[in-house]
């Protein structure tokens, strides 16, 4: 026996579970322990490995194997589930932020569009039908004065 599987003859806590490394590649699986007894089929969940960082990700593809305590293969240790949740949440606040400067972006290009436009010939938009002022450029009725002077000839 491995010494890395004397954890099952001395704690009944310790599982063995089944990992799948890559999920094009079915094949690719591992048998791994863990003294979590939260984890459950699907979890996604941190490796002990032998390469890049000496941690991998994979996912649960089965729990509560009865360990081969005749094998001389080393087996490695789950370190910890991923919070999924978390991970959810996380990205959900990030959606509601970039929604929310789109937003605002789209209100600053608004804005600006606005006081350029109002500049000289703010008039001229405020007499359509269709315009509505803002608190900096509020709508103001045009005066006679304001008006060309009607003429007979045709424009």
């Amino acid at each position: 026996m491995h010494s890395s599987r004397y954890v099952f003859v001395i704690s009944d806590e310790a599982r063995c579970i089944k990992v799948q490394y890559d999920p094009n590649d079915k094949s690719n699986t591992s048998f791994n322990k863990t003294m979590d007894q939260s984890i459950t089929v699907d979890d996604m969940v941190v490796l002990e490995t032998d390469s890049r960082h000496k941690m991998t990700i994979g996912k649960v593809i089965e729990v509560d194997i009865e360990p081969d305590l005749e094998s001389s293969v080393r087996m490695n240790w789950v370190y910890q589930k991923i919070d999924n949740d978390a991970i959810k949440s996380l990205r959900d606040q990030e959606a509601e932020a970039v929604d929310t400067v789109k937003k605002l972006e789209r209100k600053k290009k608004r804005r600006e569009l606005r006081q350029e436009w109002m500049g000289d010939n703010g008039h001229e938009l405020r007499a359509l039908p269709i315009y509505s002022g803002d608190d900096q450029h509020p709508a103001t009725p045009i005066k006679p004065a304001d008006m060309p002077e009607a003429t007979e000839e045709p424009l």
